[in-house]
């Protein structure tokens, strides 16, 4: 049970909370017990549009809106890029056309679209007990290491503990797949979820790339037979993890809306992996990578106590949103 005071906790907090509303049940018309097809069935965004009330679709160069009072979805034709009110979202597949149609798949429509506007349906049946924070790395894998010799393992570590007091301070149970810096195999961190009967799993990370790229990712699982964001390549196989598109999808959005909320960085989204520790993991699951140890100048924020305590106040944050939202849709 989360505290009583999780609401107003969430309430007073510096930044405005994403909101996902839920539509009547008569508007539901694309989810999986109700359509026998294929994941990469074609769904035309106007009959999308029709489905969920909206007034219609609007084009512009290159986008195709969807809007109405409280929701805007940005869809980028030829792309996987598609933006719900301002927040970023990598698709499966790429916005594509068939015949006269701008369209997106069913599995996209199904496992992004459809939870964001109707989280509540989404939830339902979902547990909010117990919290598992898994810090990347540790022990003889120090993950990624900057140019100033900062250890990927040890600020995670830090990040992952302050998340852990805060969803504590609201009475939310947590636990930690590593409390020290120990070496833990990928393959037993999403087991120690499963063997603690964890019903959220975060995975916390250090980014490694250019020098100059730089924000905060969220990553959840591609559904089967789709690629990585950073891959064109397909995958058939369904993983464990996969159980949990929809629901991912609402945890990552949070979570990664949270973290830009109270650190001012820059969206690059919430993205698809096969990561281990989401291929394996036995409830919803998401992995947040919270800088670019690579670029200088998020390297040097990162080491400060106040950027570091900013960072963990937004995953506690989109953390505790998702288990209030899933308390109430039971």
């Amino acid at each position: 049970m989360i505290a009583p005071t999780s609401a107003a906790t969430l309430a007073s907090m510096s930044s405005p909370i994403l909101l996902f509303l839920p539509l009547t049940a008569a508007l539901l018309t694309l989810l999986p017990e109700q359509v026998n097809a294929a994941p990469d069935e074609l769904i035309p965004l106007q009959r999308l549009a029709a489905s969920y009330g909206f007034p219609g679709a609007t084009s512009s160069p290159n986008v195709i809106t969807l809007q109405s009072q409280y929701r805007c979805l940005a869809f980028h034709t030829g792309s996987r890029r598609f933006v719900f009110n301002n927040r970023l979202f990598w698709l499966n597949g790429a916005v594509s056309k068939d015949g006269q149609n701008w369209c997106i798949s069913r599995a996209d429509a199904e496992s992004i679209v459809a939870p964001l506007l109707q989280s509540r349906r989404a939830l339902k049946g979902q547990g909010c007990s117990l919290v598992v924070l898994d810090p990347g790395h540790g022990g003889s894998d120090p993950g990624t290491v900057s140019s100033r010799r900062i250890d990927e393992k040890r600020l995670v570590l830090d990040i992952t503990k302050r998340v852990k007091r805060k969803l504590n301070a609201s009475n939310v149970a947590v636990r930690m797949t590593r409390s020290r810096d120990t070496t833990l195999s990928l393959q037993d961190r999403p087991k120690r979820a499963a063997r603690w009967g964890g019903d959220v799993f975060v995975s916390i990370h250090a980014n490694s790339a250019s020098s100059t790229a730089c924000g905060i990712e969220t990553f959840v699982m591609p559904a089967a037979g789709f690629p990585s964001t950073a891959s064109s390549k397909p995958e058939s196989r369904s993983y464990k993890g996969n159980k949990h598109d929809a629901v991912n999808t609402l945890l990552a959005g949070l979570v990664q809306h949270g973290a830009l909320a109270h650190t001012g960085a820059t969206d690059r989204g919430v993205k698809r992996a096969r990561f281990a520790v989401l291929r394996d993991a036995p409830c919803p699951a998401a992995l947040v990578e919270v800088g670019f140890l690579s670029n200088q100048k998020e390297a040097a924020q990162l080491t400060t106590v106040a950027y570091r305590d900013a960072v963990a106040q937004g995953i506690a944050q989109g953390i505790l949103t998702y288990l209030v939202k899933a308390e109430a849709s039971q």
